[in-house]
């Protein structure tokens, strides 16, 4: 099925599921994101919540997945209350986890937190399955971003099934346990955990791709292991393959500028924040703008 050619609203409300699965698809494999979109957004806006209804969700990633993180919060907010309205927990559950995903990357730490939160009180480990990966990752992301190492070393001692780590789910978990490894000193443990995230994605044929930056990560790690020289190809071949993605590409700029000596380094920040101001990651633009703000203290 061709996304490009198949998002009239007849043909979608025909095969809702098919269309949702198949937009996703398309994201996921680093296709053309455009038509995605629109397919996903049609298949919210003729769905409604249902107990065994698998459109939403799946519509909801490809958004996530095509960077469109102010659509995922605006949908999931507005689920949220017919899923409270309702008293339907399952999808209170679901959509509390996306709307986290969401919240990362807008920088609202602390609402990532609480929905992250909210998301594994509605359902337990049981119902979650597989999938806890996800609400487990940005729970460790947010709390880790914040500082509250105590708190994120309580979420990762949850035990998770093994089979998590087989999934797109358990990628999230290893890169926010990255993240967290690499918050607090762990560089090895956090170098591996990049470098495994980065090992299941090329085994799917999803390495290229920007749904996990593990390439930044490994950048990350290694410089602060003083392997400079890994680290800036690691950066410059994320740079090379993402330039069409302000979020993944801005960044890798802005963890490449403190390689460059000062003047090159203002250049290189300054146009990293011009990318990130059209990523729609907060987060990642406000490091971006600190990094720029003691370039030009150093500079006067």
């Amino acid at each position: 099925l061709d996304v490009a050619d198949e998002i009239a609203p007849a043909a979608i409300a025909a095969q809702p599921r098919l269309h949702a699965a198949t937009a996703l698809s398309v994201v996921l494999r680093g296709g053309e994101p455009e038509p995605a979109v629109v397919g996903a957004a049609h298949v919210l806006e003729m769905s409604s919540l249902t107990p065994t209804l698998e459109t939403i969700p799946l519509a909801l990633m490809t958004l996530y997945y095509a960077d469109r993180t102010e659509q995922v919060d605006a949908w999931c907010t507005t689920l949220l209350e017919a899923a409270r309205e309702r008293s339907i927990p399952t999808w209170d559950a679901l959509l509390s986890s996306l709307r986290a995903a969401s919240l990362i990357r807008l920088g609202r730490l602390l609402e990532a937190e609480k929905h992250s939160e909210l998301a594994l009180s509605r359902m337990s480990s049981q119902g979650w399955g597989l999938s806890i990966g996800m609400p487990l990752a940005s729970s460790v992301f947010a709390l880790t971003a914040m500082g509250r190492y105590d708190e994120a070393r309580a979420r990762l001692s949850r035990p998770v099934p093994e089979a998590v780590f087989e999934t797109l789910f358990g990628q999230h978990y290893l890169y926010a346990r990255g993240r967290f490894h690499l918050a607090t000193g762990r560089l090895q443990a956090a170098l591996g955990d990049f470098l495994a995230c980065g090992k299941a994605l090329d085994s799917w044929g999803l390495g290229d791709t920007t749904l996990i930056p593990w390439r930044t990560g490994v950048a990350e790690a290694r410089l602060r292991l003083g392997e400079r020289d890994q680290a800036v190809t690691y950066l410059r071949e994320e740079l090379a393959r993402h330039k069409g993605c302000p979020r993944v590409h801005g960044n890798a700029l802005r963890l490449l500028a403190p390689t460059m000596e000062p003047r090159r380094r203002l250049r290189a920040l300054q146009e990293a924040v011009d990318e990130l101001q059209d990523s729609g990651s907060d987060l990642l633009l406000a490091h971006a703008l600190g990094d720029l703000g003691r370039v030009y203290h150093l500079l006067g």
